[in-house]
């Protein structure tokens, strides 16, 4: 609810325009300025949520134990068809980050103590096609046992960054495909269309996101967690065709929601979703929400809080003491005899 209030307050607005543009006889139109912001901001916020992170084995809502854990996440860019621009990016359909962590904590289920967890995650700048992308960040994350060890209650805080340098807007070309506003501005050789790099914009983005969230263990290898919170997030474009630079920041309540299994000892299995509020302002259609699939694979290290006092594996028996030798006389005595005197 405070997140909602919030977000009404300081929600994501559209995105301004911080230098001179060539677009400004589009911008002083309101019929285009409508639809060229709200094209350019929407690829913005669906940019920002794609490099924003949501921990899972490395989160204390959803990895039990204590020692190192080493997870691979991926994430998918925002489900649903895409707007002219974002369909002008050959960007990959998911992101995959490299995560390592270190949890602590008790690795009895039957006797739980507060969990509490810190990690960094990283996607190296590597180059596809056109373009190319980065993310890294940190989380920290912390939950306390309710209901013995059925129910967590915990906080979690998220800060990543992304950056994608490639053609968005380009050499203008995609401005053209824009109905209204391929019509009122007349689109001609940029100055960057003839350098050797040729139209290479630049995208980034910073997000902080503090959540709150519950988590349930009806036994030691299932879990499912929910947690929601709203992401402060800053992005800017750097638009080569005309050297202008858009920048569209604000809050962006969201929610994630998952499971997953533990097996053996050591090895975690997680997948779930995050769903984005997307402001009127800044959908070219009716959808108000932004979703994306999240899985990870992590391996944990230490002392995995995996099995309950009842199901532990039950010790090996200790071998029974040898019996001591019998005498003569005491064979007899048993068999009803006597000794002899």
């Amino acid at each position: 609810m405070i997140a909602l209030l919030a977000s009404v307050a300081y929600g994501q607005q559209p995105a301004e325009v911080r230098t001179t543009t060539d677009l400004q006889d589009c911008l002083d139109a309101p019929v285009c300025e409508g639809l060229f912001t709200t094209l350019l901001s929407e690829s913005m916020v669906e940019m920002g949520f794609l490099f924003q992170h949501d921990a899972m084995g490395g989160s204390a809502l959803a990895g039990k134990g204590n020692g190192f854990v080493v997870e691979l996440n991926v994430h998918s860019a925002a489900l649903g068809p895409r707007n002219v621009v974002m369909e002008n990016l050959q960007l990959p359909p998911a992101v995959p980050v490299l995560e390592v962590g270190y949890q602590v904590g008790s690795f009895t289920y039957d006797d739980p103590y507060p969990q509490y967890a810190v990690s960094a995650f990283l996607f190296p700048p590597i180059r596809l096609d056109d373009y190319r992308a980065f993310t890294t960040g940190a989380s920290a994350s912390l939950a306390i046992p309710l209901a013995t060890h059925f129910v967590w209650a915990g906080a979690e805080a998220d800060v990543s960054y992304g950056s994608v340098v490639g053609p968005f807007v380009g050499d203008g070309g995609v401005i053209e495909d824009i109905d209204v506003v391929g019509d009122l501005i007349d689109v001609q050789q940029p100055p960057c269309d003839t350098t050797s790099d040729g139209c290479i914009d630049r995208f980034r983005t910073l997000a902080v996101l503090p959540k709150l969230g519950l988590s349930f263990e009806p036994a030691p290898p299932m879990f499912f967690y929910l947690k929601g919170g709203a992401a402060w997030v800053t992005s800017d474009i750097r638009v080569a065709y005309d050297d202008s630079r858009w920048v569209l920041k604000g809050l962006q309540p969201q929610v994630s929601y998952g499971g997953g299994v533990r097996l053996g000892d050591r090895v975690q299995i997680t997948a779930g979703g995050v769903t984005a509020l997307k402001p009127e302002a800044l959908s070219s259609d009716d959808s108000r929400t932004l979703t994306r699939v999240v899985a990870s694979f992590s391996v944990h290290t230490g002392d995995a809080r995996y099995w309950s006092k009842d199901v532990e594996p039950a010790p090996e028996p200790e071998p029974a003491p040898e019996p001591e030798p019998v005498t003569a006389t005491e064979a007899e005595a048993e068999a009803g005899g006597e000794a002899a005197p």
